[in-house]
Parts: structure tokens; sequence; C-alpha cells
């Protein structure tokens, strides 16, 4: 049968959002049931499944089976792109297709620069191929790629179908004179589409002097599987017509292609024809491999340090002395002598130039030379590297992490600083780090400063190239509970035609089992898993059989691809030697960072060597910490920040008997200390009390590990047998092991009372007591710690069978050895160098310095203000009410004191809000008052700065000038300075003075001037048309209704019914208006100051309205207040905090059709909005106790949002602005999930609304509400933020 030419799978869902529910194995197994020869993946434009169907191809021929895999790409193929020209481009399919690894290659070139290219536009990452790539690309390896017009999604088929025919032929000759006439194919589809049928016609009976071919378009498998695939593209709640575009997106036999074939007039022998066009292009693929052999890249050497052994003879004769330093001395490798001579070196200045050292290093280098020889390459380059880029980041002051992982063991990484722990010195073992029995590339995790990352790489890519470093790709997989909610959005029925109620899928998600730390997988879940002690779940299978079909999308989407990121720690050094499109193709994750199109598993396999350069928030503390110290010259601001790290905090040097250290750890005195202000990490302080480096290293072990239900916690048993240590032997003696058994536990865990606390303690025991080699007791390491309990099950079975005893003896040894670490657990060599940035954040917050300098850290730290980015109101926030409640001493904004950010002001134990966090403040005026300052007064501030008034008002709503007198004081002082006061009156201000309410009364000729001002008011509004109509000069008369000539009348006016002379009308108007104007003269400095004091009040409304209070001011410009919360004291709402984590289930009632639905208990929060997140339809709303995340349904979120317009007089007005936005008062109705609010309502809900705006708020507690928006149009609000 034929050659299936466009396919795609879930890694279509990458590019394009939501596109198909295939999987790569499910689709060669339904290819081989149709009896398909072969099947090409083109998924839309990424190469990132490329090494699983490479290895797919291997799997075929290694059992025999000539079924062809070949490598495609679906591109959109476009003349030019133009990320900022605002235009909506047709992004045109268009397939291409690999013969071998020449074509394969150009299809990573092609990818690679569109991905490159790529950008945000309308909404949807582009990512565009140019023509001219194709020019550029493609003649230099015609025949080696195949192309094809694609779907009707393509520029054939569009021009086409638009009758643009001369176009459609240019673009025909442009394709067969880039890919030759063998090489290119005019692709048509079964459908019953018009648009497609009416394609298929035309291609027939005009194009058949090209090759054509008859393809699929296979987005899923089955016809039966549709309304699976519809459910999953609908998941998204995304409006897309998936029923016109996707009916028949699938696989096909031929005889079902014929029919549709037919259906377009297509003659049998012409499909047949065009069928064996694929079968012709399935027989032009050959297999490559692309997995390659790892190689290490290398870096710049510093050859005035590395290269110069600064030894004299003595040293060097020793040195000698081992054979593989000896070795490596004579390299003729510069990579093996730069490290040697690094190693050495260093040995010399840190004066530890031993036997004890010397041996270490030898056993390293023997390791490593071995290593290398085993993969042929330099693993001593591998230290290279690291050392430059550390040495890098230091240099740029991103600070760098004093160790973690298994390299904490090794001596080399010790002394070419790429470690900061002494391994000899804390007893750190080297063979969990590398040994000659696990041969494996080397893997080095460095911990970085997070918001120098960013510059880091920046330096790096200075250095290597832009794609000299890219990060890793990963991609996001529907978890079981994800498939449910997916699956529950998708789903439509009679009684569900909008999909399930988030409550229903909440309920099913909540049925699915965890044991020990693992969540059942949905097979474990319908099935059961003896191994892993699962049973059947009934109550899952009985809740997802009400709703039919649901628990097939479950199955069908559970596992699958679903978008991508990239890895959290891992990057790839490439060069000219060895360029990234060597091993994969560029791709950019979401965010636009630039990544691999493979993901870590995968793009080892392709032979790139991974790097790790993880994020530390830590280090972001610790390195703004001495930045603040050194700026008020508590210590030298000529220290490099290395140097500040190496002089104050040094791991090697900290005194860790100091008693200080440990009673603030356990009193709980310093601020975010690192692993210990978690609340597990508390209460194994608490409950052990260490007083030393090994015991809070056992401690940070302990806390790790797994508990079986109904037994005790490690740490309990850790204080049980520290506090009465012969119970560890006697429970041994009691489960009958041997002497020699009780002997070897006694030996490795008496360190750790009874506990095995590390991942080297059962390493050693599984080795001591079951007779494990070390690569059995690596690969148990590697089993637990990648909790696959399957292999666990298989462990447990080796173990117990290498194990000397009864089953009693061996159920003791598994349950303490192993056992507790199935969970999750710590390598000794991580978990100490780990516990001793914890003791440096001590050292730092609260025995070297004043703890002011450390706080003011955190808050820069915790409040985004690190990251180089616009001011997060939400982060800061969140920031400052957790210090605060901490008891930092934070204080609002101070004109004279305040920075950009957070000013931290030691002398007087404070931190100051900055100018860079309140909303409403302009960078001008910031500079201005940054350039101009000190000032003395408000006056003064208003007399040297040109600050904007939406700014000044800001300052002051913020209590920036509350040094200088009471903020109403102040308010007073600019309203009359800025507001439009009158320094005299006379005819021109009688509108000012008649709409304040300020026209004098009397009996007689100032109650009839005003009348008279009125009336020619009202004239000049009265419209003309019938005048001009009647033959009247409408500049020379009013018009005159009805209301006009009772007036007249009433005073004996003379007119003519119809219209008024304006000359006359002035003259009289003069006369009546003469009184007011005396008046005027002889009270002129009495009005004067009514008229002023009425428009300062009316602008001290305007700007300061007198509904809000202080605090609420201070919210609506800094996002928190700084005296008491407006709505601290409202009642019948509750204290998010107080709320359970999870949603609790009020009652369950059966709906008509016997389905049971769960009702959660619902509750009401209170508060003001300070943030507004419109893609997530979620707001930061600040409570009496803090700020909350509250998450409103879309189309909750865009109804509270909205803004309310209508016309009145022909003209727009705002009849009210959006409820989200900052400052406004909302009571909302819903439950708390995790740490989100979710509004929410049901019908016998005491709110009608999930949100109400508060207008009022009573002594009494209680709140005065708007509980519907106002009548008019609703509109977008153009407001982006609260």
């Amino acid at each position: 049968m034929y050659f299936g030419c466009h396919n795609h799978t879930e890694y279509s869902n990458i590019t394009t959002g939501l596109d198909s529910i295939n999987k790569l194995p499910d689709l060669v197994a339904k290819a081989k049931e149709l009896g398909m020869s072969g099947l090409a993946i083109t998924n839309h434009d990424n190469l990132s499944e490329v090494i699983e169907i490479n290895r797919m191809q291997k799997k075929l021929a290694k059992d025999g089976d000539d079924f062809v895999l070949a490598i495609g790409n679906e591109i959109y193929l476009v003349d030019s792109y133009d990320p900022d020209d605002g235009k909506r481009e047709k992004y045109f399919h268009f397939i291409l297709i690999a013969k071998d690894k020449i074509g394969y290659q150009a299809l990573i070139e092609l990818s690679t620069r569109a991905w490159y290219r790529s950008t945000v536009k309308w909404g949807k990452r582009r990512v565009p191929t140019l023509k001219k790539d194709i020019e550029d690309i493609i003649p230099a390896v015609r025949g080696h790629v195949v192309a094809a017009t694609a779907c009707l999604g393509g520029e054939l088929p569009t021009l086409i179908n638009e009758n643009k025919l001369v176009e459609a032929n240019m673009f025909l000759d442009w394709c067969e004179d880039m890919f030759g006439y063998d090489d290119f194919y005019v692709e048509l589809q079964p459908s019953d589409s018009p648009e497609q049928i009416k394609f298929n016609k035309y291609v027939d009976q005009n194009l058949r002097d090209h090759k054509i071919i008859i393809t699929t378009d296979a987005h899923y498998q089955n016809e039966s599987d549709f309304p699976i695939f519809e459910a999953f593209l609908r998941s998204q709640q995304e409006k897309r017509e998936v029923k016109e575009y996707y009916t028949f997106a699938r696989m096909m036999d031929e005889e079902e292609i014929y029919k549709w074939m037919r259906a377009a007039n297509i003659s049998d022998d012409h499909t047949g024809e065009y069928l064996d066009h694929t079968m012709e292009i399935g027989k032009q693929i050959e297999f490559y491999d692309l997995a390659q052999d790892p190689r290490i890249p290398g870096a710049a050497l510093l050859r005035e340090n590395g290269l110069n052994l600064k030894l004299c003879g003595w040293e060097i004769e020793f040195a000698r002395q081992y054979p593989t330093i000896n070795w490596a001395l004579d390299s003729d490798d510069e990579q093996t002598r730069y490290c040697i001579y690094t190693c050495l070196n260093s040995m010399k200045e840190r004066n530890i130039f031993t036997d004890q050292y010397m041996s270490r290093l030898e056993e390293e280098f023997d390791v490593f030379k071995f290593q290398s020889e085993a993969f042929h390459d330099n693993f001593f380059k591998y230290f290279n590297t690291m050392q430059h880029y550390l040495d890098l980041a230091w240099s740029i002051d991103c600070a760098v992490g004093p160790s973690r992982g298994s390299a904490s063991g090794c001596l080399i990484c010790y002394l070419m600083d790429v470690v900061q722990c002494d391994p000899i010195q804390y007893n750190l073992p080297f063979w969990r780090f590398a040994n000659k029995v696990r041969t494996s590339p080397l893997d080095i995790d460095t911990d970085f400063q997070p918001s120098r990352r960013p510059d880091l790489f920046a330096a790096i890519r200075a250095e290597r190239g832009e794609l000299g470093m890219t990060q890793v790709a990963t991609y996001r997989t529907l978890t079981l509970k994800a498939a449910i909610g997916n699956a529950g959005r998708g789903y439509r029925s009679k009684d569900f035609p909008e999909g399930l109620d988030p409550d229903i899928t909440t309920y099913i998600s909540s049925l699915i089992e965890i044991k020990r730390g693992f969540v059942a997988t949905l097979k474990q879940t319908l099935e059961g898993d003896e191994t892993t002690g699962y049973s059947v779940n009934t109550a899952f299978i009985k809740e997802c059989n009400q709703y039919p079909g649901l628990l097939d999308i479950i199955k069908k989407i559970e596992g699958l691809i679903v978008g991508s990121s990239t890895h959290a720690a891992a990057v790839i050094l490439f060069d000219d030697h060895d360029r990234l499109i060597d091993h994969c193709s560029l791709m950019r994750a979401p965010n636009g960072d630039l990544c691999t199109a493979l993901d870590l598993h995968t793009v080892e396999e392709a032979g790139c060597y991974k790097y790790d350069f993880l994020l530390l928030s830590t280090l972001d503390i610790q390195a703004t910490c001495f930045k603040l110290l050194q700026a008020d010259n508590v210590i030298d601001p000529n220290l490099t920040l290395k140097e500040c790290f190496r002089k104050y905090i040094n791991p090697n040097t900290i005194d860790f008997d100091n008693p200080d250290i440990w009673n603030k750890l356990y009193n709980n005195e310093v601020l975010s200390i690192f692993q210990w202000d978690a609340a597990s990490g508390r209460k194994g302080i608490l409950a052990t009390r260490p007083q030393n480096l090994f015991e809070l290293t056992s401690v940070n072990g302990l806390i790790r590990l797994m508990t079986q239900e109904g037994e005790e916690d490690q740490i309990q048993r850790f204080c049980r047998i520290k506090e009465c240590p012969s119970e560890f032997e006697d429970e041994m003696v009691a489960a009958g092991l041997s002497d020699e058994q009780r002997k070897i536990m006694h030996e490795e865990l008496d360190q750790y009372n009874g506990c095995a606390a590390t991942q080297e303690s059962f390493m050693v025991l599984s080795q001591r007591l079951a007779n494990y080699t070390l690569k059995q007791a690596d690969a148990l390491r590697k089993t637990v710690a990648k909790k696959k309990m399957s292999e666990i099950e298989k462990q447990k079975e080796l173990f117990y069978s290498q194990c000397e005893g009864n089953q009693q003896v061996k159920d003791y040894l598994w349950r303490v050895v192993i056992q507790p670490s199935l969970g999750y657990g710590f390598s000794l060599n991580h978990a100490l160098p780990y516990s001793i940035i914890g003791v440096q954040c001590i050292l730092m917050g609260g025995i070297l310095f004043h703890p002011i300098y450390w706080q003011a850290a955190c808050l820069l730290q915790r409040s985004g203000s690190l990251d180089g980015k616009s001011a997060n109101y939400n982060k800061i926030a969140k920031a400052v009410s957790a210090l605060s409640r901490q008891g930092v001493h934070i204080a609002p904004l101070n004109i004279n004191k305040s920075e950009r950010d957070f000013k931290l002001d030691a002398e007087n134990n404070t931190i100051y809000f900055g100018f860079a966090g309140t909303k409403g403040l302009k960078d001008k005026a910031i500079d201005s008052i940054l350039e101009q300052r000190p000032f003395n007064s408000f006056y003064d501030f208003l007399a040297r700065t040109s600050a904007d008034i939406t700014s000044i008002v800001t300052l002051v709503k913020a209590g920036a000038f509350d040094d200088f007198g009471d903020r109403y004081s102040i308010i007073d002082i600019l309203a009359r300075f800025k507001s439009d006061q009158k320094e005299k009156l006379n005819g021109q201000n009688y509108s000012t003075i008649e709409r304040l309410g300020l026209w004098p009364e009397d009996d007689g000729e100032l109650t009839m001037a005003r009348r008279v001002f009125n009336f020619t008011r009202y004239l000049k509004s009265l419209p003309n048309g019938n005048l001009f109509n009647m033959g009247y000069d409408i500049t020379q008369y009013y018009p005159l209704d009805e209301r006009a000539i009772t007036f007249l009348d009433e005073i004996d006016f003379v007119h003519d019914g119809v219209a008024l002379d304006k000359t006359v009308w002035k003259s009289a108007y003069d006369v009546y208006l003469k009184p007011m104007k005396q008046y005027l003269i002889d009270n002129q400095t009495e009005m004067v100051n009514k008229v002023n004091e009425v428009v300062i009040n009316e602008w001290k409304e305007k700007y300061f309205p007198s509904d809000k209070s202080l605090s609420q001011w201070e919210i609506e410009t800094m996002g928190l207040c700084f005296g008491e919360h407006p709505m601290r004291h409202v009642i019948n709402v509750d204290n998010f905090e107080d709320l359970p984590t999870e949603p609790q289930i009020a009652t369950i009632y059966k709906t008509k059709q016997g389905r049971t639905v769960p009702l959660y208990r619902l509750t009401m929060i209170v508060g003001i909005v300070i943030a507004k997140d419109k893609l997530h339809s979620s707001i930061t709303l600040l409570t009496a106790d803090g700020p909350v995340e509250v998450k409103f349904r879309k189309q909750q979120f865009a109804s509270y949002d909205a803004q309310i317009s209508k016309v009145v007089g022909g003209k727009k007005q705002v009849v009210e602005k959006s409820w989200l936005n900052r400052g406004n008062g909302l009571i909302v109705h819903g439950m708390r999930q995790d740490d989100q609010f979710v509004a929410k309502i049901y019908k016998n809900s005491p709110m009608k609304h999930t949100a109400y705006k508060v207008t009022a708020i009573l002594d009494t507690g209680k709140i005065e509400v708007q509980k519907e928006r106002k009548k008019g149009k609703q509109e977008e609000s153009l407001d982006d933020e609260a």
C-alpha cells in the first residue's frame, strides 16, 4: 500500500497549540495494520521528534521489518516577514521530507533559520521560513529533499481556490526550479469539503504535467477517534472549526481514499497513479543514524595562569612520585596539562601540598584518564571549561553557589574553584561522583545568582557567538489530573453542551489514589497494581462512567505532549568547529529563549554535552546583602563579590562551633535561612535541635525521607535513638540480625542515630549487607531517585535474594535501609554544602552584620526588584506583607530617603519603600526627584521639580511628604498650588459662578440677571437647522422653541415667534446683567474667595476623593498600607490563610439523570485590588491579612474588567471603569484551591455573582456593595495593570 507522506504526532502540539493526539508507536502500528509501506512524520515546523523516529527506525530494522519511516517537516512558507509591521500575513503550509542525511541536514538548517527569526505576532508564535531560505539552501542539496504543497493551508491550494491561476503557475514554477521535477509533488487530500474537492478537481484536470500525490494529513488515527480529537482541541477553549478542517485528517486505507477521490470525479486510474507516487517517495528514503558520541566542548585556556607551573624543585619531585600525575605533567595534550598545573598550583596556594591530598588527586586523575580513554574524549577539558565559566560568572558579579550534588566530593573541582567545599576536610566521597565501574559523562550541577544569569548567558554568547550556547527544551505532558481537566473542558453531550463544570473534574481528580508520594497512573487506577499496592479504583471508574465517553478521552490524551519550555538548568555549548546544527535544530521557548529542538535525553543522544547552570535565589540575597554593606562602607567597597564571599562566608573557614549559629537557627531569628524556613525544615530543626554541621546535614537528609503510613517518621526515629542509643541495638536483636549484620549497621548508621539519612548510606549498606557491586548499588540509587516503582520491586527481589537471614531480618533491613529513600533522598555530597548555605545565611543575617542588611536584601529579592524588569506590584505586595509579619520595619515612601528600589536606613533600622514600586509615578519624575533632592519643604519640592500632576498626587497619596506635615495639610497646599484659582472675577466668569452655586440671590435684579444668563445659554444650545431651511442667517439669529417663547413673553420682550436677532438680544442681555456686573465690582474680594474655596475643594475631590482613607490611597499607589487595613473589621468574611488548602465537599446531590455532583463549601473574602493579570484571568486582592491571588473564569473576568460607556449628545462617555482596577474594593465568593482563591457561586449562594464592588465600609463592620455593572456598552478596559 501507499506511503503516508503527511502525518502529525503529539509533537505538533509544540508549535501550533493543540493539534494532534497521535503518538509515534501508535501511529506506526496503525499504519502497519492498514498495510501501508511507511510514513513520513511531518510535524508543524519542528524537528523535535527526530531521535524517537530514529530509534523506531533502528527497532524496525532490528526486527527485520521493511516498514519505512522518514523525517519531514511541515514548514510555514512566506515571501517575507517583519515582526513589527502589524500585518496579518498568511503562513502557508509546505511539506519537506528528507531522503537521506544530506536532506536532513538541510531541514535542520531551514528550521533553525525559521526559529531564529521566530517572534510572537498577533498573539501566536510565528515560525516563518522565507522563500529566500529555500533559495539559499535547497539548490545545493537538490535530489536529497522532497517537497509537497501540503493541505488547503498551502499557498498553491489557496491561490487556486481564489482563482489566482497566474500566481499559482508562478508558484509551481518556483517549486520545480528549487526542488526539481522529480522531487516536487502537488498534494491532494481525501475530503468532502467543497474547497478540497474544488482543488482536487482542478489539479487532476489541469496539473497532471506535475507529479501528484495523495496524503491524509493524519492528526488522529481512526474515524471513531474524532470525538476524542475534537474534545482535545476544544479543551484549549479557542474558537476552532474542528469539524470543518479535521474530519478527514486521519489515517485511511486505500479503499477509503479511492472512495473520496471518486467524490471529486477523479478516476481510479489516476488515484492509483497518485498513490504510486507516494511509494516512489518511500523507496528513496535511506536510513541514517542520528546518534553521535558525546563531545566535550572546550573554552579558552588562561595560559598565563594554568600553563605556568609554580612549584619548586622538591614539590615537582614529590608530585612525580604519583604515576598518573606524572603522566599528566608530561602529557602532550594542552587541556590535560592545564588541568594538572592548575590543581598543583592551587594545592600550593592553599597550603595543602600533602600526601593525603596528593593521593586523592592521583586517584581522581587515574579515574578520569580511564574515563577519557573509554569515551574517546578528554574529561579534563570538562573541568577546564567549567572553571572558565565560573570565573566568568564571578567576573561579572554573578555569584556562584558553594557546591551541590556529587561533584562536591571531587578534589579536582575544589582545586579548580568549581566547588568551594574541601571534600577531604568534610570527608565527602569521590566515588559518588565518578569511578571506573560507572562510565558515564561528567555531570556537575552549579548554582548561579538568578538575577545575573541572563548577563552570564550574554557574556558566554559574546565569547562563543549567539548560537554558541543554547538552553535545552523540555516538553510538557498531560498528567492524569491535567488530562481529566482537559477532557472535562472538551467534553460535550446533550446534558453538557459547554463541557463539564470544573467542580466535577476537580472531584474526579480527587478520587485518584496517592501512595507513598506517588500519584497512581490511569492504568493503575483502572486495573490496579499489586506491585505498588494499588487496587482497582471503582469509585473513580463509577464517577467517570456517569459521563459516557469521558474515560475514552482521558485514556487517549493522558501523557500527550502539549507544550514546551526550557530545562531549569541544562545548557549546551557550541563553537565554529562543532555547531548546533551539526547535532540538531534550534527552537525558541514560549518566552523567546533560544533552545535546542531536542529535550535533555535526546539531545545527549545526538552528541551534545550538557552543563547544568541552576538558579539559587539565596545567592541573590547574599550578593545583594554584600552590595548593601559595601554601599554603607560596613565592609570594604573595593572587594570583588567573590572576595566578599571568600572573606566572610568561606565554607572552609566558618566556625561551626559558634553556639550563636545554632541558637539563632533553633529560635528562627534570621529571615530566609536556606532550606530551613519551610514548614518541614522548621519541624526538623525544632525536633532535633542540631548543634553542629554534621547534625544539621543529617536533618537535611532526614526531612526528605519517606514515612510509611502509621509508622514513625525518620526525624522521630533520629530523636528517639539519639535519646536512647541502646534502642537501635535492641530492635536489631529483636529482628534477628546476626552479630556481623549489627556490627555493619552500627558502623554505618550510628552517626545518623540509626537512620539511613543519605543515599550513600543505603548504597554502602546494600554492598555490605546484600553483596551488591558498586555498579548495582549505583543502579539502586538511580532506580530510587527516578521513582520507578516497577524497577523498585525488582530491586527489592534482588536485595532479598542476596541478603542473609530469614524473612524477618530481610524485612527489617529493607524497612530501615532502603524504604525511607523511596520517596526522595539527598546525597551526603549535596546535603552538606546545602546545609552550609543555611549557616551562611545565619552568619550574614544575624551574627556578622546588622540584621537590617540581610532583611533589606531579602525584600529586594522577594519583591522582584533584582529582575531588571518593570515593577511587579503583586510580588512587591507579597514580599512587604510577608516580611512585615516577620518583624521587619518597612516604612512608606519618603521623598528624601527613598531610592528607586527599596532603600536601607541601617541607622534607624528601617527599609523605605521604593519609587519604582509606586504605581502612577513616572520615570521622568523619579529622575527629577533623585537629581534635585534633598527638599526642605513641600513648597521647596513644588518650586524645584517639574513633576507632572499625576506623579505629585501619587507621591502625596503614598505619604512621601509626611515628614513635612500631615497628609491632609499637604493636600491643601497642593490644591492651592495647582487648582485653577481666580485672581479677579468679571463677566467671563459667570458660568463658573453659576456652576459653583455662588450667584447672589435677591427678589429683583440679581435673580433676573441669573435667569437671563441661563436663558442665553439655553438659546445657544438649541439646534438651528430649521432656521437655515427657512432662509435665516444662522450666524445672526437664535432659533426659538416653546420654552424660549414663554420666557420672552414673561419678560415682555418682542419677537416673531421663530427667531431672535442676536444683536438685539445682546443689547438686552447687557442691560439685564448690569446689576450682576456691579455686584462683582462691589464684592470682588468676597466673591473671589468664595469661588476659589469651591474650586480648591473640587480639585481635592477630583484627585483625593473624600470617600477614600489614607490606607486606601496607600494601597492604590503602593499596593499595601502601612496603617490599619480599611477592611480589617469587616464581618461575615473569612481569612484566606484560615481556609483549607483543598476544596471541601459540602454535599453531594443527584441530578435528574442520576448523576452525582459534588457541591463544595464556599466562602467569601474581601479586599482591595492591587494587580490584575488579563492573560490568566486573575487579580491580586490585598486582604486585611495579606495579598491573595483570585482566579476568575474568562467570561467573569472580562465582565468585571470591562469599561462601560454610553453615547450622550453624540459623544461617548465612560459610565463606569473596570471593577478590577487598582484601589477598588471587592468581595469575592468562592473557595481556596492551593494558593489561589477560585471565584465560584451556586444557585443557592448568598451572592448572585462571584464578585461585588465595595462602595462603603461602615463602622459596624458591614459593607455596602454594588451588585451589578452599570448599564451601557461593555468595552475592553484599556488598563493593562490594575
